[in-house]
């Protein structure tokens, strides 16, 4: 966020939206205690961040089913942990639920990004 706001010559950033993807599992108040701390004395330091987590969908390549993250089957604490660290092993733990295939696509929510940022020049 901030060298894009120093690029466009930004004297603050005003809001930024980050968007958590729910396959990692990130924890949000970790999240805004990390930036709070990271912030202070940047173009950050007084900005208003807002955080959206996002639904992980899937895509079967076998049968064109999409479902969600929370239509699969549950998994453990340990293939939870693994998926948070490793996303690419939700192949290794979910399948699709119309025809239990394990050859599909993570087509949302996977991973954590910057939506948008505004400024002021």
């Amino acid at each position: 966020m901030l060298a894009v706001a120093r690029e466009k010559g930004a004297k603050k950033i005003i809001e930024a939206k980050i968007k958590l993807g729910k396959l990692q599992q990130v924890d949000a108040d970790i999240i805004t205690q990390a930036l709070g701390e990271l912030s202070r004395g940047t173009l950050l330091e007084k900005t208003k961040i807002m955080l959206e987590a996002e639904e992980t969908r899937f895509r079967c390549l076998a049968c064109g089913h999409v479902w969600n993250l929370e239509s699969s089957v549950g998994s453990s604490e340990e293939e939870s942990e693994a998926m948070h660290f490793v996303p690419d092993l939700a192949h290794a733990f979910i399948r699709c639920p119309r025809c239990r295939s394990p050859d599909f696509e993570i087509t949302g929510g996977r991973g954590v990004w910057v939506e948008y940022i505004k400024i002021s020049r």
